[in-house]
């Protein structure tokens, strides 16, 4: 008959758990890649535009836009404050804010697509 230590059997089931416990986050860890979507996600982009004209060209730039890009099926999404365009002729700025564009009545702009 085989005389066993109450310690040995501590230890060796400690062990066999730590190693079960650690199989276990291993499988969960390397599980995550395969059920998670391919989707990007920002909200400090940049949208610019550049217009060439006969007194003075026009170019402005925005840094508040949101954009959500899932590759899994191509689509893209993006939302662009008007109020949030930048010009270096404030003059400009108000022309376009209040003429082209009518920032009050249409504050936003959404772009979806694939």
């Amino acid at each position: 008959m085989k005389v066993v230590s109450i310690s040995n059997l501590l230890t060796n089931s400690l062990v066999f758990n730590r190693r079960r416990f650690s199989l276990g986050l291993l499988i969960l860890i390397l599980s995550q890649p395969l059920t998670a979507k391919d989707i990007y996600f920002t909200r400090s982009g940049t949208i610019s535009f550049f217009s060439t004209a006969i007194i003075e060209d026009i170019e402005a730039y925005n840094k508040q836009v949101t954009c959500v890009l899932d590759k899994e099926n191509g689509s893209v999404a993006f939302q662009v404050p008007i109020l949030g365009f930048i010009f270096e002729n404030a003059l400009m700025q108000e022309h376009f804010n209040e003429n082209y564009l009518e920032s009050e009545k249409f504050p936003t702009a959404i772009f979806k697509g694939k």
